[in-house]
């Protein structure tokens, strides 16, 4: 089970994605909250808190930001943890949890322009 799929996003399947968080993984040791946060110049996403399987990678997340905010496939995505690093594409979500969470969340701040680092 991962938030993030493949594919076209209707707002119906990011809103259940949303309620499938909230009803399975809160103990789920397979899966991990992940907080995202515009910044620069990036459209504001209505849920910020969402759920994904740890061996998720970055460069999944990516293409699940570009679909969600209706961006073209050539759009550039630009991920930074903590406001502070940009995570390689083939990073495993849990990996970058392991070692960058605050308080049982991480934080993904995102972008379609350079912003930090």
């Amino acid at each position: 089970m991962t938030s993030f799929v493949d594919g076209p996003l209707s707002i119906h399947e990011a809103n259940l994605f949303y309620f499938i968080e909230i009803l399975f993984c809160d103990d789920n040791p397979i899966c991990l909250t992940v907080w995202l946060k515009p910044t620069g110049n990036a459209p504001i996403i209505k849920n910020k808190k969402w759920v994904v399987e740890r061996n998720c990678t970055m460069a999944k997340i990516m293409g699940f930001l570009r679909q969600l905010m209706q961006l073209d496939g050539s759009a550039s995505v630009f991920l930074y943890v903590n406001q502070s690093f940009a995570p390689s594409p083939d990073s495993e979500v849990g990996n970058v949890y392991e070692c960058f969470n605050i308080n049982g969340k991480l934080v993904l701040y995102y972008s379609t322009s350079p912003a930090w680092g």
